[in-house]
């Protein structure tokens, strides 16, 4: 799980349904993008808002965001709208700097399957904007990733599967999918049970790739064992009572 979050995290420094169309400017935040790799398109001079400067990048093939500088700046960057047709590296130390996508839209994540969804949003909203990337997990293995453009996450949803390949180790072992244990793959969810007694049961579900409880480090031996000291204690007492009565 932490190799798998590490993974993610380098991917976000550098379905989805239908979508929400928000007023544009609510996805105009203060940053401004570093141009890098040849990801800028265009400028424009003497613009007088970022909301022009959006309507630009709309109009611009390939553009996926654009900055706009404001009239603090200098002379060099004063009124100046750039469009970028990717925006990894961003300055957020920027000054009377506004940068966004396009269109703003934004799409509620993807269900997970039993996986785990890595998102680019801010933790405190519950969907993603556009041009923001999703990065889906299933246990330590990245299956995909995508970006939320024109009001939609393009995922195929065969791929947002995360399943237990294997069933649980074990002797007296029974799943909620027991039909499918010939073909090794248990979907998410799954319940299996270990039953070493009637009062030693214990149970495992299959979440993110893998069973919660591991039935291999599971010994009925000592649980069965500590029931039969019980029970040779209780007859013995009894024994004892059964003789001070006569």
């Amino acid at each position: 799980m932490e190799r798998a979050a590490a993974v993610i995290c380098l991917f976000l420094l550098f379905r989805c349904s239908e979508c929400l169309l928000l007023p544009d400017e609510n996805c105009i935040d203060s940053f401004s993008c570093y141009p890098e790799g040849g990801n800028q398109l265009g400028s424009f001079q003497n613009v007088i808002n970022s909301e022009q400067c959006q309507q630009k990048c709309k109009e611009s093939p390939n553009c996926t965001f654009f900055t706009y500088y404001d009239d603090s700046h200098s002379s060099v960057l004063n009124s100046t709208c750039y469009t970028f047709s990717e925006c990894e590296i961003k300055n957020r130390n920027c000054k009377g700097c506004f940068s966004g996508p396009p269109t703003c839209s934004s799409c509620p994540t993807p269900s997970d399957n039993g996986g785990v969804w890595y998102c680019q949003k801010n933790d405190t909203v519950e969907e993603s904007r556009e041009n923001q990337k999703c990065f889906y997990t299933c246990g330590n293995e990245l299956k995909l990733k995508t970006t939320c453009q024109a009001g939609g996450f393009d995922v195929v949803e065969e791929r947002i599967v995360c399943s237990c390949y294997n069933k649980p180790e074990g002797d007296n072992v029974t799943c909620s999918n027991e039909e499918l244990s010939e073909e090794h793959d248990y979907p998410a969810e799954t319940k299996c049970t270990k039953t070493c007694s009637i009062n030693d049961i214990h149970e495992t579900v299959c979440k993110n790739g893998m069973w919660t409880e591991d039935f291999s480090r599971v010994s009925c031996s000592s649980s069965t064992g500590h029931s039969l000291y019980l029970i040779i204690g209780l007859a013995v007492v009894g024994g004892w009572f059964s003789y001070l009565q006569v």
